[in-house]
């Protein structure tokens, strides 16, 4: 028995594969996107300056704005073109589109260098928390017992992050350990295997 856990891949079992449309897609995410990020740099512009002119604030927050609804929408774009060119749903399609993303995100300080690393590092990021289930749990709404697998894709499973408990009958550990080291088949209540 080994202490080190089997790794599978995936984490969580994926959806089948169903085609979208990359483009209504990203179009359905640009109000949101744009909201929420004239919200948050109006904040922040407000916070750094206030006392400065409007006219200077609203320029800043225009193009920070811009930046940060490209970042998403780039994003969300390479997410649903990768999906559907390689007709898979896995973490792969959001490492791609964390690349992306990464990479408008990283062109903002004007170096190869930042480029590059935070389109690594964004795209890794994503694509690990999909690997393990998302973001915020599992994004997987239909889920079941996998026949032959070894793990459980509904419920999560009680126990720490490493370990996964699961208790064997009684029989079974006595026909793996066999009689003897103070385990009696009598007292157990089990009969003796032949």
């Amino acid at each position: 028995m080994s202490l080190v856990p089997k790794v599978v891949y995936p984490v969580h079992p994926y959806p089948g594969y169903e085609p979208r449309d990359a483009i209504a897609t990203t179009a359905r995410l640009a109000v949101p996107c744009l909201t929420g990020s004239l919200a948050m740099t109006a904040a922040v512009e407000r916070i750094r300056n206030p006392k400065g002119q409007l006219t200077d604030s609203m320029i800043t927050m225009s193009r920070q704005t811009g930046y940060l609804t490209s970042v998403a929408l780039v994003y969300q774009f390479v997410e649903v073109a990768s999906a559907n060119l390689r007709e898979k749903e896995d973490g792969w399609n959001n490492f791609y589109g964390g690349l992306a993303g990464g990479a408008i995100a990283g062109l903002k300080k004007g170096t190869m260098t930042h480029t590059i690393w935070s389109a690594l590092f964004v795209g890794s990021a994503l694509g690990l928390a999909r690997w393990a289930g998302g973001l915020f749990g599992s994004t997987f709404e239909e889920t079941s017992i996998v026949p032959g697998s070894t793990y459980y894709a509904g419920e999560p499973e009680k126990g720490d992050f490493f370990a996964i408990r699961r208790r064997a009958p009684l029989s079974e550990t006595i026909s793996k350990l066999g009689e003897g080291r103070g385990l009696e088949y009598a007292k157990a209540g089990v009969s003796k295997p032949e």
